[in-house]
């Protein structure tokens, strides 16, 4: 698959007849990028700047045709992969926000309990994807027991840590006074 280069991506920007707006923020968003990209670079972590600089110049390409709701991202990875651009399509229909509600753009949970149901758990969550009102019912367990562990605050979870695990500051226990 092919990455294009910076100058055809700025030309395939200019192209796709985007309002003014949508083409500084996508100049903007791949200044930022590529800023970001060579941050990691530094920290020794292997990242490709082409890719990155041209998906960010390109994320919006969709914008021109009504890319707009659910379908914006897609549109646009569809559009790349018809140029011949495959390899942006990931970065650029996973792009919009609310792409994180979307289980086939990111998928929740891991992928080794997705097919578990040897256990209560693995079948609740098997059952969960089968019936969705069951989903929602886990969903909202979670938020309460969440809810309940907060409330019990910090000094609660420290002290509960301190009697399973003998936990101490730093440096030998001090001899205790025969006085």
């Amino acid at each position: 698959m092919a990455v294009p280069d910076r100058s055809t991506a700025l030309r395939l920007l200019d192209e796709a007849g985007l309002p003014d707006g949508v083409v500084v923020h996508s100049r903007g968003v791949a200044r930022v990028a590529v800023a970001a990209a060579g941050l990691v670079a530094e920290a020794q972590i292997p990242v490709d700047g082409t890719l990155i600089e041209a998906a960010a110049l390109l994320h919006d390409i969709d914008k021109a045709s009504g890319g707009q709701g659910t379908n914006h991202g897609i549109a646009g990875a569809r559009q790349l992969e018809a140029m011949g651009y495959g390899e942006l399509a990931m970065p650029v229909a996973s792009h919009p926000v609310t792409s994180l509600l979307d289980d086939d753009r990111y998928p929740i949970g891991w992928p080794s309990v997705r097919d578990r149901t040897d256990s209560w758990w693995g079948a609740a969550f098997m059952h969960s994807l089968l019936v969705p009102q069951a989903a929602g019912f886990w969903k909202l367990a979670g938020l309460i027991a969440t809810a309940l562990a907060v409330s019990l605050g910090a000094p609660f979870w420290f002290d509960l840590l301190q009697r399973f695990l003998n936990i101490r500051a730093a440096g030998p226990v001090p001899a205790k006074s025969s006085s």
